[in-house]
């Protein structure tokens, strides 16, 4: 670990176990900064998901009488990377990885030659060295080993430099390291005052992040025990302790008196004695019995199980719960869908949340990857210059997503010195009107100049209007009549404000 956590003028620690009331203390501290002078805009609270950003910027506004900027450390660092500045530190155009994107990296990854298996598991080991800062400030690799090892690190980075993307366990890594080499970006990037919720849930370079964005002041909330990948690849839970050691006089507040039931104050007891041994018991306010908190139903079949949860719900609503405090946590999404139809069956409507990764196909069928095509021509349509959705557009189609064309396109990229997209005009320029049949620089220009076709007719429509030009008419299109409106249904997000990307789903009301 090359670098070290940096220290703020004041910092302050508040420990405690689910329910023990951390988050409440953080708002207090806003609201007695606001008290105190500080603007809002001197303010800046970091928590560990979006959802949970949401709901304390509401809490926020609610106890200080103001809007504080509430958000998550991922968006805090693509908004630095994605300025200028940030895009000439990092060399890529400020963007993530997207699902589908990631599966033609892993193609042009594969080329190295090493078996799935020993692959995956040696990515797995970079992104996680990115993440806890193995690299110094100037991204010095001396932590590889010689041969395999450097060899398959500097191709996945050559990969990333050639199409632009940036990996999320990289993200945080990258903005620790342009905020150290550019004092202005520091600068303004900085507030005098930064709130961090659930710290322990987030990767060592991101707690790094907030940190260096604490100019007079930084305040953490953090549960040791409780360190759960929600959010961040990695959550650094030893980042509680150099947090301490960096600010030698931090000051630590310690709750024990969890605001819970007495069952979950007893089971966080017990999580943080394995986690810390001799921590301080944690205490139920009011020492509420288990039985006071809990039901236990026992179904003879699953669905039996399934209709006693709507017939809970349904009981819940009838005695005047209101539906947005009805949470049904499901283990599988298949689960959920079942509660879902039982729930619409008594009339009961619920937002399910957004699962984790849309069906978007098998890329190496053009007639089955229409709604990955759908995604890489809109990302097309908006940014024409756009590398990584032109990588994944001229990969579709082919089994090996035309991978060795696009590893010879890396070497001339190296060779001259230009980008992806600048290669992809001289090969099409280049070639004749019929192109190269049966070769895979022929099936990455013929799908170049298709791309480019579709993208010119396009060009200025939105809404409906830019959906029916991409599913019919003259010219490549994606899909045959309402496909393209039938993926965009399937593929839109819930309501604003619903879950995302947990399993469960929350009530809506009748």
């Amino acid at each position: 670990m090359a670098i070290e956590l940096t220290p703020t003028p004041e910092a302050v620690l508040v420990e405690g176990a689910v329910g023990c009331g951390k988050t409440t203390r953080l708002v207090e501290r806003a609201a007695a900064l606001l008290e105190g002078g500080a603007a809002p805009s001197d303010l800046l609270v970091l928590a560990a998901t979006p959802d949970a950003a949401r709901m304390l910027a509401a809490r926020l506004e609610a106890a200080c009488g103001a809007a504080v900027e509430a958000t998550c450390v991922r968006e805090v660092a693509l908004g630095l990377l994605a300025t200028e500045g940030g895009r000439a530190f990092s060399d890529r155009a400020g963007r993530l990885v997207t699902p589908v994107e990631m599966g033609f990296i892993m193609e042009d990854m594969k080329t190295c030659g090493l078996k799935n298996r020993r692959l995956k598991e040696m990515l797995k080991f970079f992104y996680r060295s990115w993440t806890e800062l193995v690299e110094d400030a100037d991204g010095n690799a001396d932590w590889l080993l010689a041969g395999e090892e450097a060899d398959v690190h500097g191709l996945l980075k050559g990969i990333l430099d050639f199409t632009g993307g940036i990996l999320e366990p990289e993200l945080s890594a990258l903005a620790v390291r342009y905020l150290l080499a550019d004092g202005e970006a520091l600068a303004g990037a900085q507030r005098a005052h930064v709130l961090v919720d659930d710290y322990q849930m987030l990767s060592r370079a991101s707690q790094h992040v907030a940190n260096l964005l604490a100019r007079d002041s930084i305040a953490v909330a953090a549960d040791p025990a409780a360190v759960v990948e929600v959010f961040d690849s990695y959550p650094y839970g030893e980042g509680v302790g150099e947090f301490t050691q960096a600010n030698a006089d931090c000051e630590r507040i310690v709750l024990t008196e969890s605001h819970a039931c007495g069952a979950a104050a007893h089971a966080a007891s017990r999580l943080r004695e394995d986690a810390a041994p001799g921590a301080p018991e944690i205490t139920g306010v009011g020492d509420a019995p288990a039985t006071d908190s809990f039901t236990a139903r026992e179904s003879a079949d699953p669905a039996a199980e399934v209709a006693a949860v709507a017939e809970a719900v349904e009981a819940a609503l009838g005695a005047g719960c209101a539906p947005e405090d009805v949470y049904v946590l499901t283990f599988h999404p298949a689960w959920m869908r079942q509660v879902l139809r039982a729930l619409a069956a008594r009339d009961i409507a619920a937002a399910a949340p957004v699962e984790g990764r849309l069906s978007v196909g098998d890329y190496r069928d053009l007639d089955r990857c229409a709604p990955a095509r759908l995604l890489a021509a809109l990302d097309l349509a908006a940014d024409p210059a756009n590398a990584l959705a032109w990588r994944s557009w001229c990969g579709f189609g082919d089994y090996l997503a035309n991978s060795a064309a696009f590893a010879d396109m890396r070497a001339g990229a190296a060779a001259e010195g230009a980008g992806l997209v600048a290669l992809l005009e001289e090969a099409s320029a280049a070639a004749p009107a019929e192109g190269f049949p049966n070769t895979g620089i022929g099936r990455i220009v013929d799908a170049y100049r298709a791309g480019r076709e579709l993208v010119a007719s396009v060009q200025g429509l939105e809404g409906d209007g830019l959906l029916d030009a991409l599913g019919g008419g003259p010219g490549p299109h994606i899909g045959e009549g309402g496909a393209v409106g039938q993926i965009v249904a399937e593929a839109a997000p819930g309501a604003p404000g619903q879950s995302v990307g947990g399993v469960g789903c929350q009530v809506q009301g009748r």
